[in-house]
C-alpha cells in the first residue's frame, strides 16, 4: 500500500496500492468487503487519502493528476473533484512533493496541496475558498477548528495563514540547519476555534 486511511467511527478503511496501475479500495468494516475500487489513471503519482470527520465521504488527492476527488463513503459517487494545479514561481525547480489532503475538523472545508499551492475547497460544491501559495514545496498541511487558519509544512520551515477573503502569511518559523524535517502539522483543539 502506499497509503491508507481509516474513518473516525472505525466503519470504513481505504487503501491505495502502489505500482503502475493505482487503485483505491474502500472496506466496510462490518462486512470486510471491498465496497468501491475506482482506477486511477496509470502512474497518477503519490495519493493521500482522508474521510471526513463524520466518515460520510473521503477525499483522494493525486499527485500527477493535480486533483483532489471527493467521494461518497455509501455508493462510491463521485461528490466533486477539485482541482490542484501547481503554480510554479518562476526559476523554480519543480519538485514531486505528495500531495496532501485534509478536512477541517467539522468537515466544512477541505485542505489539499501539491507542490507550491495549497486550496480550500468547500468539499460538497467543489467551490473555492482559498489559495495560498507557499514559499518551498509544501510536504504537509493542517487546518485549524474553525477553518480559519492553515498551516503549510516546507522545506525550509512551517507557515503559518489565516484564511478569509483575502489568505495572507501571517507567521513564518524556520527550521534549524540540524532539524529533521517534521512529516506531519496539526492545530491544537482550541486553536483559533472562536
Amino acid at each position: 500500500l502506499s497509503a491508507a486511511a481509516i474513518s473516525n467511527n472505525g466503519r470504513w478503511v481505504a487503501g491505495v496500492s502502489s505500482g503502475v496501475f493505482q487503485q483505491v479500495v474502500l472496506y466496510d468494516m462490518d462486512d470486510q468487503h471491498p465496497l468501491f475500487e475506482p482506477q486511477l489513471t496509470p502512474r497518477s503519482g503519490a495519493v493521500a487519502l482522508e474521510f471526513s470527520p463524520n466518515g460520510d465521504t473521503f477525499a483522494i488527492a493525486i499527485g500527477r493528476a493535480d486533483t483532489a476527488e471527493v467521494y461518497a463513503s455509501i455508493g462510491g459517487k463521485l461528490v466533486s473533484e477539485l482541482p490542484i494545479a501547481a503554480k510554479v514561481p518562476r526559476n523554480t525547480r519543480v519538485v514531486d512533493e505528495k500531495p496532501n489532503v485534509r478536512y477541517s475538523p467539522d468537515g466544512r472545508w477541505l485542505l489539499g496541496s501539491a507542490t507550491y499551492n495549497a486550496l480550500i475547497w468547500d468539499p460538497n460544491n467543489g467551490h473555492l475558498i482559498a489559495l495560498m501559495l507557499a514559499n518551498q514545496p509544501i510536504r504537509s498541511v493542517g487546518i485549524s477548528a474553525n477553518g480559519g487558519m492553515a498551516a503549510l509544512i516546507t522545506n525550509l520551515g512551517i507557515e503559518v495563514w489565516s484564511v478569509g477573503n483575502a489568505p495572507r502569511r501571517i507567521s513564518s518559523v524556520a527550521f534549524a540547519r540540524d532539524t529533521v524535517n517534521p512529516q506531519t502539522v496539526s492545530f491544537h483543539p482550541e486553536a483559533q476555534k472562536k
